[in-house]
């Protein structure tokens, strides 16, 4: 199964998030709760952790790119 990871709001004030860093690449396979990218907030910085073991089929996004709540980050095929 295919399935889009998406830039999700923590915090009420958040309209635009920032990509900090990403950690994987396409084709990696990761298991749940590995470390997929770091993401800044208005207020602090915050990880995006794997939810399920998968692999890596896309990453949209590159570090410094700003992101609306919703847009696509990654896209990962479930293990």
């Amino acid at each position: 199964m295919i399935k889009n990871i998406l830039a999700e709001q923590n915090d009420p004030s958040d309209d635009l998030l920032i990509i900090h860093e990403i950690f994987v690449v396409k084709g990696q396979k990761v298991t749940e709760g590995d470390l997929l990218c770091l993401i800044e907030g208005s207020k602090a910085l915050f990880d995006l952790q794997s939810q399920f073991n998968c692999e890596i089929e896309a990453i949209h996004v590159i570090p410094g790119q700003k992101v609306h709540i919703g847009e696509t980050l990654i896209t990962v095929k479930i293990l």
